[in-house]
Formats: C-alpha cells, structure tokens, sequence
C-alpha cells in the first residue's frame, strides 16, 4: 500500500512541531510502533500465470507448496532515550 505523501501544510505543521519542541527533554517520552503482518496472503502478490513448457506440470521445481493457513504475526517494539529498546512479538 503506497502512503500518500504530504501537502505543503502538513510539512510546516511538521516543522512547526520540530522547531518547538527541539529542547525539550526527552528522557521520560518512549516511542513505540507495532503492525501485523499476513503470511497467509503471499500468494495473492505473485503472477497469476504459469510459465513452463508442456509435460513440466509436476517437476519437483516447478510445484509451490501451499499451507492451509496462513499466520499472523504481531511485532510491537519501542525506542527510548537512555535504555535500550524492546520489541515483543506474538504468533496467532
């Protein structure tokens, strides 16, 4: 999925924070992010057409094994200023 990018306001408003908050004491703030990825769905990205001559159908090369499920993995991880940081991850 392709992000749009940022108008003109959104840049100075980003700026505007940056210029504000450029001595601020950060030691007490921690970041942290998390996002789930999908392995079930892997396939939907590739071609949908099949390239090999007649008679290769089932050539050990040539089969993609396939699982019934796919997983879901959820990863979360957090920057902070003097400590290092932590990630946690969990398999569904």
């Amino acid at each position: 999925m392709k992000k749009p990018t940022l108008n003109p306001e959104q840049k100075a408003r980003r700026l505007a924070f940056c210029h504000h908050y450029q001595n601020y004491d950060w030691r007490n703030i921690i970041f942290t992010d998390e996002s789930y990825f999908e392995t079930g769905g892997l396939g939907a990205r590739r071609a949908r057409g099949v390239l090999r001559h007649a008679g290769e159908a089932y050539r050990p090369q040539n089969i993609d094994r396939r699982f019934a499920q796919g997983a879901t993995v959820m990863f979360w991880g957090a920057i902070l200023y003097d400590k290092p940081g932590m990630y946690k991850y969990k398999f569904k």
